[in-house]
């Protein structure tokens, strides 16, 4: 009988959540208790017991996998069975190239790195006289990245994959079409053609000009169009023709993958690879004239950049007296005192100000205290030539020497204190807390119908006070603080990421990652109560700054 309902558990493992169905098997999200890890399992659907071929598909992916380690491949652990039914457990992996895609565009670079990965991986399972056959974005899983490890692609799912009798006998029958619709190469519906490692060369194929243009290379992707392709062989558009910057080299790597004569394509996946690795450092070619982007009205517009303190005064030099015979050294010395740089006003701190860009509190703190001690310098340079003897014998100047702020008058030198950097420290953290209030809609990777509210309602110095509903029966009280924020560019596009930590009662803990652009809002975090997390994506928010 078929899985028609989740279990509580399954080999021992605790079930969090689905993650995804197909036409073999279902994919759930477990907590390996023992070891204090969440993997995944798949396990086989459908009536198996009056259809063993599927029994036999399902055991052959499992086979296959446990014979790869490449770490562009997803990796298995064990088989089992519950109730009848067989799965096995891999890592966890519960994004995709579809999912990063859908929530943010990605960059040319990015895209070509994805892209080498992925042809890398299935380098490693052609070499094994294993063909994929269902390459897809879905297909094509993310590792999560780190604070020192960018994402990596592993191909997984191969359910469909054609292994000639390495593995078992023959279960594709002569004449049958397996795959999805759109990444099938025109050959899949010849006949008398078998596929081999060039039909996942196409399909990678489709997907990298997806991955650049946004749409597919044709505009009817359907089985009628590919049946008619057989007949009136098509060339597929240059990809540039949607994406100008990207460069030449890797448009036409791409249009050699979508060749309709398989003969036609790189004689192999290594080839492929070589090719894919000549372009990784070609850079995109410069985009036409930026267009101005108008934020739509869910949208947390990113406004423009203020100074986050303004720094003391240059303290006013004294009048220059004459200077009495000194010795050579002083003099040598004196040529090379300059004045401090004027440095220009800051505005004030408003409560939609964005925040400074990271690290130019530390910039800015530096650059102050080099303006001091310059100062200093020349003032004790100064005061030393007009030494006159006090009553007690010592050296007094003639004049009260200025106290600057942020420096101590101690044995007559400078000694900066921690206040204007900590100052410095908690308004960026303000201005950064400031910048992210707004309602943000979160979905639950487990269950990808579940949506989630999280509200960042106000702060003070630097505090969040937030709000977390769908999670629990109960809306979640939390707080917290902006940890990080830092700017990257892609594609000509400016992307504000911040790092938030929040907290509750009951060892309830929020992470999340939140990125603006001019344009949208994406992101993702983790939501655990007493060991068990659940994962999401921020999708949209709604800014919450008054008119």
């Amino acid at each position: 009988m078929a899985l028609t309902q989740i279990p509580r558990q399954i080999g021992g493992f605790e079930i969090l959540g689905s993650l995804g169905q197909g036409g073999m098997g279902i994919v759930y999200c477990v907590r390996d208790q023992v070891l204090q890890r969440d993997l995944a399992v798949k396990v086989q659907t459908g009536d198996w017991q009056r259809h063993p071929e599927l029994l036999q598909r399902f055991l052959r992916e499992a086979r296959i996998l446990a014979k790869i380690n490449h770490p562009n491949v997803v990796q298995i652990y064990s088989v089992g069975e519950h109730e009848g039914a067989p799965f096995f457990v891999m890592e966890l992996l519960d994004s995709s190239i579809a999912d990063a895609a859908r929530l943010k565009s990605p960059g040319i670079a990015q895209c070509k790195r994805w892209m080498l990965e992925a042809a890398r991986g299935l380098a490693a399972i052609h070499d094994m006289n294993v063909v994929h056959r269902d390459i897809k974005p879905g297909n094509l899983l993310l590792t999560r990245a780190s604070s020192v490890e960018e994402e990596h692609v592993k191909v997984a799912d191969l359910g469909i994959a054609s292994a000639g009798e390495q593995f078992g006998a023959p279960l594709t029958r002569a004449g049958a079409v397996l795959g999805t619709t759109g990444y099938l190469p025109p050959e899949a519906f010849r006949l008398e053609h078998t596929l081999d490692a060039r039909a996942d060369q196409y399909s990678l194929g489709v997907v990298f000009f997806e991955l650049l243009a946004k749409r597919g290379p044709y505009r009817d992707m359907g089985d009628q169009a590919l049946l008619a392709a057989i007949l009136e062989p098509r060339t597929a558009p240059d990809v540039r023709e949607f994406r100008p910057e990207v460069d030449a080299a890797t448009a036409q790597i791409i249009a050699r993958m979508l060749k309709d004569d398989p003969d036609e394509r790189f004689e192999s996946t290594q080839a492929l690879v070589q090719e894919l690795i000549r372009v990784q450092g070609v850079a995109a070619r410069p985009a036409h004239a930026p267009t101005e982007r108008v934020a739509p009205p869910t949208a947390v517009s990113k406004p423009p950049a203020a100074p986050i303190w303004s720094p003391p005064a240059p303290v006013p030099a004294p009048p220059t007296p004459p200077v009495p015979p000194a010795p050579q050294q002083s003099l040598a010395l004196a040529p090379s005192v300059q004045p401090p740089a004027p440095i220009p006003a800051a505005r004030t701190l408003q409560r939609d100000s964005a925040p400074a860009k990271s690290g130019s509190g530390l910039k800015i703190a530096v650059a102050v205290l080099s303006a001091v001690l310059i100062s200093l310098l020349a003032g004790l340079l100064y005061l030393g030539l007009r030494e006159e003897p006090d009553e007690n014998g010592g050296a007094a100047s003639a004049e009260p020497a200025a106290i600057v702020p942020g420096t101590e008058p101690s044995s007559g030198a400078a000694t900066f204190t921690a206040r204007e950097a900590d100052s410095d420290a908690a308004l960026q953290s303000e201005a950064w807390a400031k910048y992210v209030l707004a309602h943000y809609v979160l979905r639950s990777r487990a269950d990808k119908t579940k949506l989630c509210k999280l509200s960042l309602l106000e702060q003070d110095d630097g505090v969040i006070a937030a709000e977390l509903e769908g999670v629990e029966d109960e809306t979640i009280e939390l707080t917290g603080r902006v940890e990080s924020q830092r700017e990257e560019t892609v594609d000509d596009t400016d992307w504000d990421i911040y790092e938030l930590k929040l907290r509750g009662t009951g060892d309830r803990k929020l992470t999340v990652r939140i990125e603006f652009s001019d344009e949208e809002t994406a992101g993702e975090g983790s939501y655990s109560l007493k060991g068990e997390r659940q994962r999401f994506d921020v999708e949209d928010s709604i800014d919450l700054t008054p008119d």
